[in-house]
């Protein structure tokens, strides 16, 4: 066997008379793939399953985050008649079965994504390097992230990990190290026997 069936391909079998695997073929059109949620176009999982039905996919209405991860559908152009698959107005499709998104999977209008609990998890606009910067360093005081990211690499990294490096001062000193220059600070650290810093 050269490839494995996958949800959108049939297995490939070697034929014995040349050293390439052929080409697996793809499954027809609109088979349900992706637990239930996306259908296989030309052998790729490609559509939401509302496509198999006529239907858009769209963003589930209401506040609740753990319903922002259900399968909803709507009639084209209309809005207005998105629902989850699980809803009456949806059951001549999809006999009333909650279909979940994977993880992974946006939600809430592209504003988050779907944990593997299928819960929506709104993205922070800031990032994970903001968060750090504001409320784990306090570091308010810069301007701008370029430079914060300047003033951990010019100054930080070189000065912690040169202390490291001599045995010096240990990682849970180096935030009672001296203010000042940082190449009088940097002479006085390398001078000073570790117990001396204070």
């Amino acid at each position: 066997m050269c490839n494995e069936e996958t949800d959108c391909q049939r297995e490939s079998m070697c034929s014995g008379f040349s050293p390439l695997c052929p080409i697996p073929d793809p499954k027809e059109n609109l088979t349900v793939c992706s637990k239930g949620t996306r259908v296989c176009l030309n052998g790729v999982c490609a559509e939401s399953v509302c496509v198999k039905h006529g239907l858009q996919q769209c963003d589930c209405p209401g506040a609740n985050m753990k319903e922002k991860c259900h399968m909803c559908c709507q009639q084209p152009g209309k809005p207005e008649t998105c629902a989850s698959t699980s809803s009456s107005v949806l059951s001549l499709h999809f006999q009333k079965k909650l279909l979940p998104l994977v993880g992974g999977a946006p939600c809430s209008g592209n504003q988050g994504y779907c944990d593997k609990f299928h819960v929506c998890r709104i993205l922070d606009a800031d990032g994970p390097i903001a968060r750090l910067k504001n409320s784990f360093l306090h570091l308010d005081d810069f301007d701008d992230l370029g430079e914060w990211m300047k003033w951990v690499t010019g100054e930080l990294v070189p000065i912690s990990s040169s202390l490291w490096a001599r045995g010096r001062v240990h990682p849970g000193q180096v935030a009672s190290l001296p203010q000042g220059n940082t190449q009088t600070t940097m002479h006085t650290i390398i001078h000073t026997p570790k117990g001396n810093l204070e």
